[in-house]
């Protein structure tokens, strides 16, 4: 999909302006290219998001160049794309990038077994030619039906123009009991505690980090 990079004008401490104008402020680099601050429409990159392709061809300030999008800082409570990095490609050459997993199905071990899901690895590193980059790999959790139940990497069902870097015993998904609540009985108050509490005394510990700070 194609992609219109900017020239950046506005840096550090003007980023609500660039926000204002709905642009967003990225940085590209690697491939033997030379790092370049730019700037892209945040709207144009929604649907570069929605897209399947992998990699983008961008116009503009460097236009013909091959990019993939490398890591997205996004705001706190917006979630709004704050600032990306895109790394300059080589359809010809092999990348190795982190893929988000999703989960898909239902574990019967959650509604037989009262189990819950532990979502242990949510990305995978994988190595192939940028094209072949899919934008999630999808865990179908539908065959896990008894509390102990695991998918690792060994099980993961994938093209065979990707090859997976992270071991094959690392796990995916599993699912576990759950956690029982433990109601611990009242112990004996400490009122001897209580009372250096209220003098305004310290523990040893307390006292040697202000001796400490004092310093």
């Amino acid at each position: 999909m194609e992609l219109k990079f900017e020239k950046r004008i506005l840096f550090k401490k003007n980023t609500n302006k660039l926000k204002k104008e709905n642009k967003i402020p990225v940085v590209c680099y690697g491939g033997g290219q030379k790092n370049i601050s730019l700037q892209i429409d945040a709207t144009e990159f929604k649907k570069v998001l929605k897209s399947e392709d992998p990699v983008v061809d961008a116009c503009g300030e460097i236009n013909g160049k091959k990019l993939l999008i490398q890591e997205i800082s996004r705001d706190i409570l917006s979630r709004d794309p704050v600032h990306i990095d895109f790394l300059f490609v080589d359809e010809r050459h092999e990348v190795e990038h982190g893929v988000p997993v999703e989960l898909s199905g239902e574990a019967p071990a959650v509604k037989e077994k009262d189990g819950v899901v532990d979502f242990v690895k949510r990305e995978i590193e994988i190595k192939s030619l940028p094209q072949n980059i899919p934008q999630h790999i999808t865990v179908d959790i539908s065959v896990l039906a008894e509390i102990g139940d695991r998918i690792t990497i060994a099980d993961l069902v994938i093209s065979k123009d990707i090859t997976i870097l992270d071991s094959k015993d690392e796990v995916v998904v599993s699912i576990v009991a759950q956690a029982e609540e433990i109601e611990e009985e009242p112990g004996e108050i400490d009122f001897d505690s209580i009372a250096v509490e209220e003098k305004g005394k310290k523990p040893k510990e307390e006292d040697e980090e202000t001796e400490e700070k004092d310093k």
